[in-house]
């Protein structure tokens, strides 16, 4: 019973730690794995998680789709991408789900001037006060990609 018990447990722990889905950014203390920056301000950052659970941590949302472009991560490896809202500081959304605004008034840590939000109607709300343009995440990876 006492290794059943060890085993069920090891099983547990296994599985916990082959978890798919985002892992908190611990700001100021990592670092982006395309750029090398520290990630330190909340309103922004990305991750992709491989299939099998391993995380890949940005500074911007620039960083990861300059980075899938460039190979420093294996597109077919990947599961998921997910992204800082800028309306919701530290909380990391799905990026296909987000709205993304590029805005020459919203500066972001790489420069792109890029921003990911948690819905349509607060992309659009920022639109309206800094101006800027609307994306997708398949049509921001190809903005991004093609500069």
């Amino acid at each position: 019973m006492k290794y059943l018990s060890l085993f069920l447990l090891s099983a547990i722990l296994f599985f916990a730690s082959c978890s798919k889905g985002p892992k908190p950014i611990d700001f100021g203390h990592e670092n982006c794995h395309h750029c090398k920056m520290l990630i330190a301000d909340p309103k922004f950052g990305a991750e992709a998680v491989s299939k099998t659970g391993k995380t890949f941590k940005y500074d911007a949302t620039e960083c990861l789709i300059l980075d899938l472009k460039g190979g420093g991560i294996d597109e077919e490896k990947m599961a998921d991408y997910y992204v800082i809202a800028f309306d919701k500081p530290g909380k990391l959304i799905d990026a296909r789900e987000a709205t993304f605004l590029i805005s020459p008034n919203v500066p972001s840590p790489m420069g792109a001037y890029l921003s990911a939000f948690s819905s349509r109607e607060s992309a659009e709300a920022m639109k309206k006060e800094k101006g800027g343009e609307l994306y997708s995440w398949e049509q921001v990876r190809k903005k991004i990609a093609e500069n």
